[in-house]
């Protein structure tokens, strides 16, 4: 018996040598199918995946959420204890919120010069007739060349001082 296991071991071996590719074909085919059964998979998701899911979700609930509970409620019990006019506490925290402005402005500014794609070069854009007119901005229909003979389009011109770059990029976002 032995014999005759050594002499199919060697013929297997010179078949082998003969045309790898073929093998590992045959031997890649069939790790492919072990590993890509149903139970194998469940087994890999639940193994790597779901326990530090369960996990983060205990954590969770028994951790960050009563967490969160607890200084929301002492946040509350400040706020009732405390006694200043909103007049006050505005006039408080105005120059905070000013320079916080001012950063997220200046945060949209570099947005929108080095990161939007969609720019449209106003050279471009020929303004018509005006439409309407605020102490926010100026609106015009103006045509736009992008399409063969032009479209019309309705061009806001944001008529802030260039200080309140916060107001007028918020204003930006919400037309785009």
């Amino acid at each position: 018996m032995l014999i005759k296991q050594t002499v199919q071991a060697k013929q297997q071996r010179t078949e082998y040598m003969k045309d790898k590719a073929k093998y590992m074909t045959i031997w890649t085919e069939q790790v492919i199918e072990d590993f890509f059964k149903e139970s194998v998979i469940d087994k890999f998701i639940s193994e790597t995946y779901m326990s530090l899911f369960e996990r983060k979700i205990k954590d969770l609930c028994e951790e960050t959420i009563p967490a969160q509970i607890k200084a929301d409620i002492q946040q509350v019990e400040q706020i009732q204890r405390d006694r200043r006019s909103s007049k006050t506490i505005t006039r408080e925290f105005k120059p905070i919120q000013l320079t916080l402005q001012d950063i997220i402005g200046q945060l949209k500014l570099y947005g929108l010069k080095f990161v939007t794609k969609d720019l449209i070069d106003v050279a471009h854009i020929r303004r018509i007739r005006e439409i309407g007119k605020g102490s926010f901005s100026t609106v015009y229909s103006a045509l736009y060349p992008a399409t063969g003979n032009g479209r019309e389009v309705a061009l806001k011109i944001l008529t802030l001082r260039f200080a309140d770059l916060y107001s007028q990029l918020t204003e930006l976002e919400c037309l785009r």
